[in-house]
C-alpha cells in the first residue's frame, strides 16, 4: 500500500481538474461524459499503471531476501582437531545449553592449536602440559551455513554479521529517507513539465538503479543503490497514481483509487511468489529478476500512455489535448460524438482553468504557519501527525519483521501481502457505515493491532524460547503467533488507509494538502526507525512488542479524541475548521 504515502499529494494534481459547486453540469463534468468516465481506454491506462506499480512492493520488500540473517561461524582457516566450546566466547547460558558467540575467539587457544601445543580429545577434554590463557578478539573472516535455501546472500557476501550487522538494519531504513525527497520533487517536476517527461525520466532512471544495486560491490554502494532505486521509484509511482486518477472521470475516481491501491499488496506476494521462492537462493540472481520484471511492468507504459489530457488543458495547451480528447471520446462515444460540439468545450474549459488559475494567484497565501494561529486545529494537526507516525512506524516494521517470524521468510511475506486486499475490502466497507466511521475504524484497529502484537510477542517467549515447553506444544505457539501478527498486519494495514482519508475530510480545503504533506513526513520517519526497531529484538527479544505495541495502544485511544468526519461539510477555510472544531470540543468538555 502503503506506499501510497503520495496518493494525496497525486489527488491534489488530479482533483484540481474537476472539482464544482454547480449543481449544473459545467464544461469539464460535459468533456468527461463525452469520454467516458470509466470506458476501455480508462480501464487500459489503469491496468499498465498498477502493474507499474506492483514493483514498489516487491522493492520495499526485497531487503528481507537479499539481506537475510544466516548462520555463521569464525573462519579459522584449514585447523583442525579445535574445540569450538574452548574456541568461542561464551554468552549465558539457554535452557541450560552453552551459547556461543561465533563473533569472538580465543585467539590464545588457537594459537596453541595451530602450533600443536595443545591438543583437544573428542569430549573436549586438553592434553598437554601447556596452559592456555583466555585472550579474546573479534573474529575478521566468517564462513556461513549454505545448506539451507539461501546459499548466497548479501550477508555471507560482505560479512554483514556481527559489528556489521547494523548495515543490515541501514538498508532498509536508508531506502525511505529518499522517499521523501522524491515524492516532493517529482510531484513539483510532473506540475511543471508534465506527467510524461517525469514518468520516463524517473523510470530510466529506475532500471539504472535496480541494475546498480545487483552490482553493488560494497555495503556502502548497496545503501546508496537502494536510495537510488527508492528515489526514482516513488516518483515513478507518484506520477503513475497521478495519471491513474487523472484519466477517470470524478465517479470513477474512487473506484480507480481502490484497484491501484490493492496493487502494493500483490507486489509483495509476487516477491515471494515467484521471484525469492525460484531466484532467492542467491542475492544477485534475485536482484535481477527484479530488474527484468520492473523492465517488462516499465517499458509499456512508456510507449503506451500518453500525456495527460488534463495537465495539457490547464496548461493551456488546447491543440494538443484535442488530438487525444477526440481519439478518445470517438471510440468510446460514438453515437454521441459531435466534433464541433467537443472542440467547444475544450475551449470553455480551457478558459475555466485560466479563471480558476487567476483566482489562485489573486487569493491571499496561507502556510503551515497559519494552523498555529488557530489552537484547536494545532492540537489537532499534531495528533494527527501523530497517527500518521503511528500507522507508518508499526506498519513498515510488520512488514520488514517477517524474516523474524516462525516459519519460512517467504511464506510469511506473502502471506502479508496477500492480506493487504480483503484489509482494504474490510476498510472500505465499515469506514463508511455509521456505527464505525473513520474514527472508530482507527481506534477499534489500532488497539487490536496493538493488542495482537503484544500477543504475538509474549507466544514467542512461552513456546519457541521457553525450556520447558516439548515440540508439540512449541509449535502451537509459533502457530499462534504467525496468525498473531498476520491479524495486526491486516488491522494495521486497514488504519494506515484510514489516514489518507480522514486527513483529507479533517483539513480545511485551503491547505488540506499542505497539512496532509506536513503528515506524510512524519510518517516517513516512522518508517525510517521501523528498521532499527527489528534488529534490535535480536539482542532484546520483547523489543518489538514493547514498542510497536504501546505505540499503537497510545495512538489507539488518541484515535478517539479526535472528530468523526463521516457524513460531514468539508470545512472550506481554517476559520471554518477552527470554529467547528472548538465547538465540539466545548460541546464534549460541557455535555
Amino acid at each position: 500500500m502503503q506506499d501510497s504515502d503520495n496518493n494525496l499529494l497525486a489527488e491534489k494534481q488530479a482533483n484540481s481538474y474537476s472539482e464544482t459547486s454547480s449543481t449544473t453540469k459545467n464544461p469539464q463534468d460535459q468533456l468527461d461524459d463525452y469520454m467516458k468516465h470509466f470506458g476501455w481506454y480508462q480501464i487500459v491506462i489503469i491496468l499498465l499503471t498498477i502493474s507499474a506499480k506492483s514493483t514498489t512492493g516487491i522493492q520495499a520488500t526485497l531487503p528481507l531476501f537479499s539481506v537475510h540473517k544466516q548462520d555463521f561461524k569464525c573462519d579459522v582457516g584449514n585447523v583442525t582437531g579445535i574445540n569450538e566450546s574452548l574456541l568461542y566466547e561464551h554468552d549465558d547460558p539457554v535452557c541450560g545449553v552453552e551459547n556461543l558467540d561465533f563473533c569472538r575467539i580465543n585467539v590464545e587457544y588457537l594459537e596453541s592449536v595451530q602450533n600443536k601445543s595443545i591438543y583437544t580429545d573428542p569430549n573436549g577434554g586438553r592434553i598437554g602440559n601447556e596452559s592456555v590463557t583466555n585472550r579474546y578478539q573479534d573474529c575478521e573472516n566468517f564462513v556461513f551455513d549454505k545448506t539451507g535455501f539461501y546459499e548466497h546472500t548479501f550477508t555471507s557476501e560482505f560479512d554483514i554479521v556481527c559489528g556489521n550487522r547494523v548495515y543490515a538494519d541501514w538498508i532498509k531504513s536508508c531506502y525511505y529517507v529518499s522517499v521523501i525527497l522524491s515524492v516532493y520533487i517529482h510531484g513539483a517536476l510532473a506540475d511543471r513539465f508534465g506527467r510524461r517527461p517525469v514518468y520516463i525520466g524517473t523510470g530510466i532512471g529506475l532500471l539504472f538503479a535496480t541494475l546498480f544495486s545487483a552490482k553493488a560491490w560494497s555495503p556502502e554502494s548497496y545503501v546508496i543503490a537502494r536510495m537510488t532505486v527508492a528515489y526514482f521509484m516513488f516518483g515513478y509511482s507518484l506520477v503513475m497514481y497521478t495519471i491513474c486518477i487523472e484519466v477517470v472521470g470524478p465517479s470513477a475516481r474512487s473506484k480507480a483509487n481502490f484497484m491501484y491501491s490493492l496493487i502494493y499488496g500483490l507486489g509483495t506476494f509476487i516477491m515471494s511468489y515467484p521471484l525469492a521462492s525460484v531466484w532467492g537462493s542467491n542475492w544477485r540472481t534475485l536482484e535481477m529478476a527484479c530488474f527484468w520484471y520492473t523492465a517488462i511492468c516499465m517499458l509499456p507504459t512508456i510507449f503506451l500512455i500518453p500525456e495527460s489530457f488534463r495537465w495539457q488543458l490547464i496548461k493551456g495547451q488546447p491543440e494538443k489535448a484535442r488530438v487525444l480528447i477526440h481519439k478518445i471520446a470517438k471510440k468510446q462515444n460514438e453515437k454521441l460524438y459531435d466534433e464541433k460540439h467537443l472542440d467547444e468545450l475544450i475551449i470553455q474549459v480551457c478558459k475555466q482553468k485560466e479563471a480558476e488559475n487567476s483566482e489562485e494567484i489573486d487569493a491571499p497565501k496561507k502556510s503551515m504557519l497559519t494552523i498555529f494561529q488557530h489552537p484547536t486545529l494545532t492540537k489537532l494537526t499534531f495528533k494527527m501527525s501523530f497517527m500518521w507516525f503511528v500507522n507508518a512506524f508499526v506498519y513498515y516494521g510488520l512488514t520488514l519483521n517477517a524474516g523474524h517470524l516462525p516459519g519460512t521468510t517467504i511464506q510469511n511475506n506473502a502471506v502479508m501481502g496477500a492480506l493487504e486486499v480483503p484489509a482494504y475490502i474490510v476498510m472500505y466497507l465499515l469506514t463508511d457505515w455509521k456505527r464505525m466511521g473513520r474514527r472508530g475504524y482507527m481506534g477499534v484497529g489500532l488497539l487490536v493491532a496493538s493488542f495482537c502484537i503484544i500477543c504475538s510477542v509474549i507466544a514467542i517467549q512461552l513456546g519457541g524460547d521457553s525450556c520447558e515447553a516439548d515440540q508439540s506444544t512449541k509449535k502451537v505457539y509459533e502457530l499462534m503467533a504467525q496468525i498473531f501478527v498476520y491479524i495486526g498486519k491486516f488491522c494495521i494495514t486497514g488504519t494506515f488507509m484510514v489516514c489518507y482519508i480522514w486527513s483529507a475530510e479533517m483539513f480545511s480545503t485551503d491547505l488540506r494538502n499542505t497539512c496532509i504533506a506536513v503528515c506524510s513526513i512524519v510518517a516517513r520517519f516512522g518508517s525510517i526507525l521501523a528498521p532499527f526497531v527489528v534488529g534490535f529484538q535480536d539482542i532484546f527479544p520483547g523489543f518489538l512488542g514493547i514498542v510497536f505495541g504501546g505505540f499503537g495502544l497510545v495512538a489507539g485511544i488518541v484515535a478517539f479524541q479526535l472528530p468523526e468526519t463521516l457524513g460531514k461539510d468539508l470545512p472550506l477555510t481554517v476559520e471554518d475548521a477552527e470554529l467547528r472544531y472548538s465547538m465540539k470540543t466545548k460541546k464534549v468538555r460541557h455535555g
